[in-house]
């Protein structure tokens, strides 16, 4: 998710090896890069005696290379008040101790090393980077990619955005959720969509009670799009969570899917979700750790198990359809993931999406199901050209399963229309895509008989 710095072309004032491996590649480093100063701290005493007999004939370098055996040297500490550095970690010379000694105590421009993860926990050394360098990079053995990243200007790991609207018999029990998080860092949104019952009381007084936890926004009512965008708007945190305000979280959420998201260098963690319905069936929805991108593109939406990167949202302009009055959700998945390069996946179930409320958008069966149509009219408008033949493939099936669904529970007096409409659009969007390939995709899925229905309507 972040490019890395070359630590030896960085150009801070000292190269500083906090050990070594031997003399001649500390010589070989100095002749190939030649940095304008390298300070070397070595306890071995074997070695700072080769590294010394190898230095005698170097006059040049033994006016720009400094060894001493403790990084608590007062001299070297000295040496280091007002000069910055780009400093490498040996295995052997690692602590967190240590770690946190030099981010602390020097100018660290950049920083590199490897990590026994056995040992120490990548978590624990992204929180001691983050806030004093500019960048680092941690090799970790039992991982293919390094832990990597750049200074972190936010205390906040992850802000939880939380649309509330006359929820006010749910509320609590989200925010109970919220608040026993075992993720510390965390800031909870409570976006006030202009309620008209007593959800603005509740939130208000939780708030008082939680004043460093809770930040509550009014707004007038203009939809929950609205109310998320203002929430992604004052979001202090690294990364953005969705919790809709009449469903609940496990305690371990966002910690864990934080975590997921710092050591995969991930723009997008997610988990699995329960179904939660009001006569207390449960039905949980484990997450496919095997999931692709393209399978993710044609997912059901469920922002809400995920946490994104901020300056990943900000950098693509992800944001939602303010225009779009119900399901805004669906362009906001379909528009992450498609610009999505790294997502880590937890099969773990930790989301409760109640079900069966009054209310909800799930249960509308009339001409609001309608809104379809601008969603994929949107979606197509400013993805359409950009897709190869296999997006294309997976916008087609979100699109096929998301009108098969609206079919199925739609009022009968506009059901006709409503396929009419859907096929027509079905057909409309398209570059690559030939008719076959769509009838397959329709047996595939056991919806032969709806798709052909559809066509014989166009």
């Amino acid at each position: 998710m972040t490019n890395s710095v070359n630590f030896y072309t960085a150009g801070s004032d000292y190269l500083v090896f906090l050990g070594f491996q031997t003399a001649q590649d500390l010589l070989n480093i100095a002749d190939r890069f030649n940095p304008a100063g390298i300070i070397v701290v070595e306890h071995d005493e074997n070695k700072i005696t080769a590294l010394d007999s190898m230095l005698e004939n170097d006059t040049s370098l033994q006016k720009r290379l400094f060894i001493y055996s403790d990084i608590a040297a007062p001299n070297l500490i000295e040496r280091l008040k007002d000069s910055t550095t780009s400093v490498c970690f040996s295995p052997a010379y690692f602590s967190l101790t240590t770690l946190a000694q030099v981010c602390e105590q020097w100018a660290v421009e950049h920083i590199c090393g490897e990590i026994n993860t056995l040992e120490y926990d990548a978590l624990d050394v992204y929180r001691i980077c983050g806030p004093h360098v500019d960048s680092f990079y941690w090799a970790m053995a039992d991982k293919s990619e390094p832990l990597v990243g750049k200074r972190t200007l936010q205390d906040v790991d992850v802000s939880v955005i939380v649309p509330v609207y006359n929820i006010s018999a749910y509320i609590d029990k989200c925010i109970t959720s919220l608040l026993s998080q075992t993720l510390e860092n965390i800031e909870i949104l409570l976006i006030d969509d202009g309620s008209t019952d007593c959800s603005v009381t509740i939130i208000d007084e939780w708030q008082k009670q939680h004043p460093h936890k809770i930040r509550v926004i009014h707004k007038e009512n203009g939809g929950c799009a609205s109310a998320r965008n203002l929430g992604l708007r004052s979001a202090k945190g690294n990364y953005i969570g969705f919790v809709d305000g009449d469903d609940w979280v496990e305690p371990d959420m966002f910690y864990d899917l934080f975590r997921a998201a710092i050591i995969n260098n991930a723009q997008i963690a997610q988990g699995g979700y329960k179904e939660v319905y009001e006569g207390g069936e449960v039905v949980e929805f484990p997450l496919n750790v095997n999931l692709t991108r393209l399978n993710m593109l044609h997912e059901r939406p469920t922002i809400w198990r995920r946490i994104y990167a901020k300056n990943f949202l900000l950098e693509h302009e992800i944001s939602f359809p303010e225009h779009i009055k119900r399901f805004d959700d669906l362009p906001f998945q379909f528009e992450a993931i498609f610009h999505s390069s790294s997502v880590c996946s937890i099969a773990k179930c930790y989301y409760n999406y109640r079900q069966g409320r009054i209310g909800q958008d799930i249960a509308i069966k009339d001409e609001r199901l309608f809104v379809h149509f601008d969603i994929f009219e949107l979606i197509f408008s400013k993805y359409g050209e950009l897709f190869n033949y296999n997006e294309e493939v997976s916008f087609f099936k979100l699109e096929f399963d998301a009108h098969y669904w609206a079919t199925c529970i739609i009022e009968k007096k506009i059901r006709k229309n409503y396929m009419t409409n859907a096929a027509k659009q079905m057909l409309k969007f398209r570059f690559s895509l030939e008719f076959v390939r769509m009838l397959k995709i329709a047996i595939r899925n056991r919806k032969l008989f709806f798709f052909l229905n559809l066509m014989l309507m166009r």
